[in-house]
């Protein structure tokens, strides 16, 4: 299979699945969780690294359960990822959770998006 035929086989550009997948190996170990808020949900698979939260993807499913948001939430509180990645804007109710967990906002991005670290990951 050539790269190009590889590549065609994730959602959206590849390059950043490996970036936030990059992140993830960087800035946690092996038995620690991770989360990306959005859908670049091939980063974990890439990372070898398992998702904190049931919703790996936030598409249609999580779009269609009234709850998600509040379920999510409270899946992340009971598997705190060392990192955070927003793919796409996140609500006030997560941001009020990074904040009330003392969560850093990183001062740069991974492939254009932000990221959190857990109070001890440095990254």
């Amino acid at each position: 299979m050539s790269e190009s035929d590889y590549d065609a086989t994730f959602p959206g550009p590849v390059a950043r699945q490996d970036a936030v997948a990059e992140l993830f190996q960087d800035c946690s170990g092996p038995g620690q969780r991770v989360f990306v808020w959005g859908t670049v949900h091939w980063a974990y698979a890439l990372s070898d690294r398992l998702p904190a939260a049931r919703y790996v993807s936030l598409n249609t499913a999580y779009s269609l359960d009234p709850r998600s948001e509040r379920v999510l939430v409270q899946d992340l509180a009971t598997h705190p990822p060392a990192v955070l990645v927003a793919a796409m804007d996140p609500p006030p109710g997560l941001l009020a959770w990074l904040e009330d967990r003392h969560y850093a906002r990183a001062v740069g991005d991974v492939a254009g998006y932000p990221y959190w670290s857990a109070p001890g990951v440095s990254c």
